[in-house]
């Protein structure tokens, strides 16, 4: 048997080489079909990456060769690849053999679990209802490392789906190959049992680092009409089993913590159970007392604006499926997936607050995805979560004070394909929140709901498109709760430029609204693609109970052209030129911002790689940044983004990214420069690091309002800001084996300002800059209770707080992590924080560290285990 393989294996080179090289043909490199082979029970090969078993040599039919899509797209590749896919009445299995024309250079890194970014790569992904909207992919480098996704028709990957399956590699230098083995369990996929066609999608590929040669089994190309639209045919998927698909994985977790600040220690320890039950072809995810201590900490930031911080989700149970539950337009989306179990809302006021809860725990979550024989797709979640409370003391006497209040998530999403061509679907949530304390219902809206449908037409086989997307959305509660929602940075009824058309009404107890967009395009496989969008969102159009969004009433006119060159030509090997032009209004009429962008994005034949954004925007009217005041007028700005790195394949890599911002009239410029670096020692241990310095003067930096104690009148304050920031960012990742690993993130953060030239804001929407405020330092007459005491001229006296500020962050996570078993893992987690704000100025990081590093710190130690069962 060892001579057979080594024959075979000659046999296939020579043939590979034996080859004309030339472009193969469009219509046999694109939409490739494979028939996969039956085979018994008694023929099962074993899992060791080594092809030694008879059933691979003597069964089944070996692909064509794979062909080249970069750098040389339809060109055959020294580095010659196939594969052959068997099945039986359990799993599916996967031999493919790489062949290297440089062995010496199989690039064998290991990583984390999920992490397809690093070493020689293949990978084999399913669309099994072939009906073109996602596919589940498997991917294993040369080191053993495994990565299991989800992968949309858009190319949105969803690393956060896990299987349980298994994946092995062997590296023979002498033959110049390297050989995969794969055993996919049918329990890990979802598929119509009762199809009689037996047609899959089916996708692999093949990736080899060193000069990013990607290959495919059927060709994807760069310009493609759809990721997954484009999917080569697996033939024969008949009569496959009906698995029970029944998973558990229960886990107990320990945590330790201590406090510096008051010397206590808290033990706490906890349970949960997490299930997974196939119904037919749905899935329902099931997740009790969950806890995701071992998840990495948000970084830090600084926000100084009107608008809420974005921080994407890190919790397995809400990524996986999360392409299901999707609905955004734009960067605004019904559901966002950190609203549940978020930070409380209220902070208690007029009292010392000595326990303020960071989170609202989850008590239970359920989730029900899949896709019917009728290409239905289908997701609900449901969600609740706990009454909160922080502890305070008034009076010298402890209290708690319940600070988020018993709440219901519920999201439902239902999608439906024809032939990949047109795709209509629709939306619904709903949040509940259970109140019996006066301030909360005083604080927030009892009821929620917000609905949405999308529909998507393509044409001419997917060069052009239509997109439209309408939503809905309604809260209700007290009157004083729907004060404060029109109030809010979202919408600001009370600012002066709204007075003729909106205005806070303090009768309300519901608020409703509308939004949306049309979009049409060209894209497909054009090398010249254009989109035109129209969008709006009516005042009175709100889904952050359970969504995000950063602002209503507006609307907007975007139109984007994109040039995309994918053929390698001199020293490039691609080149992408965008150019965006968009124009916003208010419903009241008022033209408030226009721009233009654009954008060249460059890869040079030794894979270095540079993309700029140039954006000139001529016309600004910000109607947030006085915070419910006037609008104020923008002077015309330049924004650029650079961003730079040379070839990330070798052992050590670096990037350069500059960001600027910079007014024509001279006053204001925004800069932010970071390095940075990653470097493999070994294939096991990997390094990354990154630097980012902020040096930033704004002379209309918002400060604060204030009421003259004589004029009654409301006056808008700004100064100039000189802020500087310092952020540093460590990764190390150290692999005994694929299995095991030991990860650092450590993120010590400085922000610190100092401001001057404080202003009363006038005339704010004046051509003349000088116009727009009234100069106020001369009448400052002192400092009492850290609050500027101001006396103008006219006899009107108010105050406003000293804004300086130092800020200091550190934040670090030491993680042990051990898959023991396939799906079972075991953590080890140190998780250190420390943080602080000051009112005062502290210039330069290095008095700032010697602040941070004495600050009290939070230090966390947690162990957990969980353990997969499946039936």
């Amino acid at each position: 048997m060892k001579y057979r393989i080594i024959i075979t294996l000659l046999l296939f080179h020579i043939c590979m080489y034996a080859q004309e090289a030339a472009i193969i043909p469009f219509e046999e490199a694109y939409k490739r079909v494979y028939n996969i082979t039956r085979i018994s029970s008694s023929d099962r090969p074993v899992i060791d990456g080594i092809l030694d078993d008879p059933v691979w040599w003597e069964q089944g039919e070996w692909t064509e060769d794979f062909v080249q899509v970069t750098p040389f797209e339809r060109m055959p590749s020294n580095s010659p690849t196939r594969a052959k896919l068997l099945h039986d009445d359990r799993y599916i299995y996967v031999a493919i053999i790489a062949k290297d024309a440089f062995p010496d250079q199989i690039n064998r890194s290991i990583g984390n679990r999920d992490d397809n970014s690093i070493g020689d790569l293949v990978s084999i992904a399913f669309d099994t209802y072939h009906n073109f909207w996602a596919a589940r992919e498997f991917n294993v480098n040369a080191g053993g490392n495994k990565t299991d996704l989800i992968v949309t028709d858009q190319l949105s990957v969803n690393r956060n789906w896990n299987a349980v399956w298994e994946g092995r590699t062997h590296v023979n230098l002498q033959d110049s190959v390297w050989t995969v083995e794969m055993r996919i369990p049918f329990s890990q996929l979802r598929y119509n049992r009762d199809n009689t066609e037996g047609v899959w999608g089916l996708h692999i590929r093949r990736v080899i680092r060193r000069n990013n040669e990607v290959q495919n089994w059927s060709l994807i190309p760069l310009n493609n009409n759809g990721h997954v639209f484009s999917f080569g045919e697996l033939h024969g998927m008949t009569n496959l089993p009906r698995t029970r698909n029944i998973e558990f994985l229960p886990y107990a977790m320990g945590r330790l913590s201590r406090e510096a600040a008051t010397r206590s220690n808290a033990w706490s320890g906890n349970i949960g159970l997490d299930t997974k039950i196939g119904l037919s072809d749905f899935t329902l995810d099931v997740t009790i007392n969950p806890d995701y201590g071992q998840v990495e900490q948000d970084p830090s930031v600084m926000n100084l604006t009107a608008f809420e911080t974005f921080y994407d989700e890190l919790r397995p149970f809400f990524l996986e499926g999360k392409h299901i539950l999707d609905f955004s337009s734009g960067s605004d989306m019904l559901f966002h997936t950190r609203r549940i179990g978020a930070a409380p809302s209220y902070r208690p006021s007029g009292v010392t607050i000595t326990e303020q809860p960071d989170i609202a725990p989850i008590i239970g979550a359920l989730k029900l995805t899949g896709t019917n024989s009728r290409g239905l797709t289908l997701g609900i979640l449901q969600s609740v979560t706990a009454k909160t409370s922080a502890k305070v003391l008034s009076n010298e006497e402890e209290n708690r004070i319940m600070v988020e209040p018993l709440t219901n998530f519920t999201v439902a999403r239902v999608q439906k394909s024809w032939q990949g061509n047109t795709y209509l679907g629709g939306m619904v949530t709903s949040t509940n929140r259970i109140m019996n304390e006066q301030h909360l219902k005083d604080f927030l809206v009892a009821n929620a709901v917000t609905a949405g449908i999308d529909f998507t037409q393509y044409f001419s086989n997917r060069l052009y498109y239509i997109d439209f997307k309408g939503m809905f959305s309604a809260v209700d509660g007290s009157q004083a709760a729907m004060v404060r929602r029109q109030r809010d940075a979202v919408h600001y009824f009370q600012r002066e430029s709204a007075k003729g058309y909106l205005g806070v009404d303090s009768t309300l107890r519901s608020l409703s609204g509308t939004g949306g967009s049309i979009k049409i395009g060209r894209r497909g496989n054009a090398k010249l693609t254009f989109a035109q969008t129209f969008s709006w969102m009516t005042p009175g159009f709100n889904i952050n109970d359970v969504g995000f969004q950063r602002e209503a009433d507006v609307l907007s006119n975007d139109t984007e052209i994109t040039l995309r060159l994918t053929e390698p030509w001199r020293i490039f090997r691609s080149n992408t030129f965008s150019l965006n032009q968009i124009n916003k209004w208010n419903f009241g009429g008022q033209n408030y911002e226009s721009g233009l962008t654009f954008g060249v994005r460059t890869q040079f034949n030794n894979l270095y790689q540079i993309n700029i954004t140039e954006s000139f925007v001529w016309n600004r009217l910000d109607s947030r940044v006085l915070r419910g005041g006037p609008d104020l007028r923008i002077d015309p700005y330049f924004s650029t983004n650079i961003r730079a790195n040379t070839n990330l394949a070798r052992r050590l890599s670096g990037s350069l990214q500059y960001r600027g911002e910079h007014n024509t009239n001279g006053f204001s410029s925004f800069n932010s420069i970071t390095p940075g670096f990653a470097l493999r020692l070994g294939n096991r241990i990997r390094m990354s690091g990154s630097f980012n310095y902020q040096w930033n003067t704004n002379d209309l930096q918002y400060v604060g309002q204030a009421v003259g104690n004589n004029s009654g009148i409301t006056h808008y304050l700004m100064g100039k800001m000189e802020q500087q920031t310092y952020g540093i960012t460590l990764r190390v990742q150290a692999n005994i084996s694929p299995d095991i690993s030991i990860q650092f993130y450590g993120s010590p953060f400085t922000s610190t300002a100092s401001y001057s030239d404080f202003k009363r804001m006038t005339n704010t929407t004046s051509q003349r800059y000088s116009e727009r405020f009234h100069t106020i330092s001369d009448y400052i007459t002192g400092i009492s209770n850290n609050r500027f005491i101001v006396s103008e001229n006219s006899g009107d006296e108010y105050s406003f707080n000293v804004p300086d500020f130092s800020f200091n962050e550190f934040r670090s996570n030491l993680v042990f992590r051990w898959e023991y078993m396939p799906g079972s893992t075991i953590y080890f987690a140190w998780i250190h924080s420390l943080s602080n704000r000051s009112n005062q100025y502290v210039s330069g990081w290095r008095d700032n560290l010697d602040t941070m590093f004495d600050l009290p710190s939070t230090n966390t130690f947690l162990v957990k285990m969980n353990f997969w069962f499946g039936m």
